[in-house]
């Protein structure tokens, strides 16, 4: 798959069912319509991404940190109807994923950059949960 930011992309979103051995429902951003991310946004986002196949689709994840920054980006929006959709996401990929803003400097700033120090502690409190 080439990796190009010659277009810009809106995220799209489809909910997938499990297959029979999964719990676990997937929720798909497909990236793929002409729309307002940013060329360097956009770059930004491919950038550590890896390359995956989902049912016969060559497809590229982001890295679990940048999803959670697009998702403060989203739930701090004024128009947003449910931030705390965003929020159950942010914390499914935080426990997933295994992220921890206290061992990773990036991962912080990520977070203060687009969620600022309420985001911060919250997410923080996700790992005081477990």
């Amino acid at each position: 798959m080439a990796r190009s930011a010659a277009r810009t992309w809106l995220p799209r979103f489809s909910r997938q069912k499990p297959s029979p051995s999964s719990s676990q429902r997937i929720k798909l951003a497909l990236l793929s319509i002409s729309c307002s991310l940013r060329e360097a946004t956009w770059e930004k986002l491919i950038a550590g991404a890896r390359e995956m196949d989902l049912s016969g689709q060559r497809v590229l994840v982001p890295r679990p940190e940048y999803l959670v920054a697009l998702k403060l980006h989203a739930a701090a929006s004024p128009t947003r109807s449910k931030p705390e959709v965003d929020w159950e996401d942010i914390r499914q990929i935080v426990r997933i994923c295994a992220l921890d803003p206290e061992r990773d400097e990036s991962f912080r700033e990520l977070i203060l950059r687009y969620g600022g120090e309420d985001a911060l502690a919250k997410i923080q409190s996700f790992g005081r949960r477990r």
